[in-house]
């Protein structure tokens, strides 16, 4: 805070319906060093839309159609078939990664 001028905060923070007064000793320190915190959307001159912690409100207020939960049901299960494949992807990377640093250090 003491050194950035301009702080955004992180929209995960913003899921909860108390963040702002999660933030009170961010914003007082941002008033004290002259800084200022705001959001991504405050930062770009929009307005803030805390859509993400009203989430279950809007799904009571307005439930999706068991066709769409059924869509839902199929693109979890390919996002899982995408996630796994990507994790093997990384691990043989990490692989590949950790053999070439090691053959690096022989070297050296």
């Amino acid at each position: 805070m003491e050194v950035v001028p301009t702080v955004i905060i992180e929209h995960h923070m913003l899921r909860d319906d108390t963040w702002k007064q999660k933030a009170t000793s961010i914003y007082q320190k941002a008033q004290v060093t002259e800084h200022r915190v705001v959001t991504a959307a405050e930062y770009i001159g929009e307005e803030n839309f805390f859509l993400e912690f009203k989430r279950k409100q809007f799904y009571d207020d307005f439930p999706p159609s068991e066709e769409f939960k059924q869509w839902m049901k199929t693109l979890n299960k390919n996002k899982k078939i995408a996630e796994t494949t990507n994790l093997r992807r990384k691990a043989l990377f990490e692989l590949s990664l950790g053999a070439f640093i090691a053959s690096f250090v022989l070297v050296f």
